[in-house]
């Protein structure tokens, strides 16, 4: 290709007369007119972004206030289990030294404890 006064290039032959090439004003219009709407598609983007990001915060806020209520429920039901258990456990022994006691056993265990004591 051949270059022209102006420093363009210079189509050679027919083919440059059907293809014209895009000229650097061309260029400059077609950019000037995409750069404010990539702006503003930006900015659009950007508040999308912004409210997702709101939405996801909240989201994680009301899972964390769920989870600790969630945690704390499971807690108490263990430890009521674990009061249940040792109840339980008391009512056990309780009834087996009222047995004790009604087989006189129980004067006997006091006796070898007395024993044990004063020895």
């Amino acid at each position: 290709m051949m270059e022209s006064a102006n420093g363009a290039p210079k189509a050679q032959g027919w083919s440059g007369a059907l293809w014209k090439g895009e000229s650097r004003d061309d260029k400059l219009e077609r950019l000037g007119q995409a750069v404010p709407r990539l702006a503003k598609q930006s900015e659009i983007l950007l508040d999308r972004l912004e409210c997702t990001n709101e939405n996801l915060r909240s989201d994680i806020e009301r899972w964390n206030v769920e989870k600790r209520s969630e945690i704390k429920d499971m807690l108490i039901s263990m430890a009521d289990r674990q009061i249940q258990l040792y109840e339980d456990c008391l009512k056990s022994w309780e009834n087996v030294l009222v047995s004790l006691k009604f087989d006189g056993v129980s004067s006997d265990i006091k006796q070898l404890s007395k024993s044990k004591i004063l020895a």
